[in-house]
């Protein structure tokens, strides 16, 4: 910037100003009457300013007090004339040298270095104001100590040894990605140990395959097909596999509406209504209510020690699958009482029959037959148990007592000759009857 030419007050003969004019060269710079110099315009406080009134000069007092402020307690006043002061606080101290004013971080009892290693970890000590007042260190463990669940140890440095998580073949996987250790089951579900479920076990896939040798259910209901709706459609049940034998299907055969046993060349990955052929079944205990049809051979207990109770009635005749082969019952084990509601009984082309009147005794003694039996159309004659002498019994009617009740019967012995059994009777009126012959042989 270019050097400017001074300027200077025009006095008037009272010594006040009346304008202002450049210094010419060779002039001085005036005093103020019983000054000293410059030092003597205006007073103490006061600077001279140029105004825009008809002098263009004056004097004008300039501030002398400053105001102080801080993040905490009162607004201060400086006046010009009394001495500031810069304080520091707990560990901060200020200083004044060559107009300078200097704010320092006292020093701390920390000695100056590094502190950790591979071996060791800092410890530090932290004041209010947030400055290290000590520090030191300490040492690590080095060796890592880890367990199995069947509480084998083994030790890890962690200055030299890679810790390893590993999985079990085609079990357990274990995969290390941005610093994370994931351990999971491997997409093929493989587990060579035991393995315990605590919770519920769902599975999503299509197939579920068992290949133990023995499978153990501790649920009383088994439930197939879960979440069919509506009107149900294709067999359920179990598949049994045979090998080169067809299969074996327990279950409900749809199209007939009925719990089968059957076979086939069915597997159990084969849907809908499967083809069945009737499977032969036995069965140790069986109740069956409503209309039942057992067909094919049927064997029901074991004669030595099973027992059949038949608590029905039979509907149809009971035939041997072959003749005379069969017995009904055994020499140690018989029938009681035989009811039939025909009239004959037929033994190899013999018959007996009966009109449901008479009886036939037949005991160690003899056998008791009914009144009027024939051999043929003769009457047997009935013998004296005594004697063995055939005899036979008359009935004798009176009288009194009419035809239609016999009196007294008599057994009459049979002879090869006329017999009079009675040699005198004595006649309604009282005349005495001569001997006469009643009854022969």
């Amino acid at each position: 910037m270019a050097d400017k030419t001074p300027i200077r007050l025009v006095l008037d003969g009272s010594n006040n100003p009346t304008g202002i004019a450049e210094y010419q060269s060779g002039e001085t710079i005036p005093v103020v009457s019983g000054g000293t110099g410059l030092s003597s315009l205006g007073t103490a406080g006061q600077a001279l300013v140029v105004n825009s009134g008809a002098d263009g000069l004056e004097y004008t007092t300039i501030a002398s007090t400053i105001t102080l402020a801080a993040d905490s307690g009162s607004n201060d006043t400086y006046t010009t004339g009394e001495t500031l002061t810069f304080s520091g606080l707990s560990g901060i101290t200020t200083t004044v040298a060559d107009n300078s004013i200097s704010i320092d971080l006292d020093d701390t009892a920390v000695t100056t270095g590094s502190y950790g290693s591979t071996t060791t970890i800092p410890t530090f000590t932290v004041d209010q104001q947030g400055r290290l007042t000590a520090a030191s260190e300490v040492n690590v463990a080095t060796n890592l100590t880890i367990r199995d669940s069947s509480s084998t140890t083994d030790t890890v440095s962690l200055l030299t040894d890679t810790l390893t998580f590993a999985g079990t073949s085609n079990e357990i996987e274990a995969a290390v990605t941005n610093n994370t250790v994931t351990i999971g089951l491997p997409d093929d579900v493989t587990v060579g140990n035991n393995l315990t479920v605590t919770g519920n076990l769902t599975v999503n896939g299509t197939t579920t395959t068992v290949s133990s040798t023995n499978t153990v259910v501790s649920d009383k209901l088994l439930e197939l097909a879960n979440g069919v709706t509506g009107t149900p459609s294709g067999d359920v049940g179990i598949v049994i596999e045979r090998g080169d034998s067809d299969n074996v299907f327990i279950g409900f055969d749809e199209s007939s509406d009925e719990v089968t046993f059957g076979t086939g060349s069915f597997t159990g990955d084969s849907t809908g209504n499967l083809t069945l052929s009737d499977a032969n079944v036995r069965v140790g205990g069986l109740n069956a209510t409503g209309n039942t049809t057992l067909d094919g051979d049927v064997t029901i207990g074991d004669s030595s020690d099973d027992t059949i109770t038949v608590n029905g009635r039979f509907a149809t005749a009971l035939i041997p699958d072959t003749n005379i082969t069969y017995d009904l019952g055994t020499s140690s084990l018989r029938w009681r009482d035989i009811y039939l509601s025909g009239n004959t009984i037929d033994l190899n082309g013999a018959t007996i029959s009966g009109d449901g009147s008479g009886a036939i005794s037949i005991s160690a003694t003899g056998a008791t037959l009914p009144v009027g039996s024939k051999v043929g159309t003769d009457v047997i004659a009935k013998a004296d148990a005594a004697t063995g002498i055939a005899v036979r019994s008359v009935p004798l009617f009176t009288q009194d007592g009419g035809l239609i009740t016999a009196a007294i019967t008599f057994t009459m012995a049979a002879t090869s000759s006329k017999t009079s059994v009675f040699t005198q009777f004595t006649k309604s009126d009282g005349i005495a009857q001569g001997r006469f012959e009643l009854f022969s042989f």
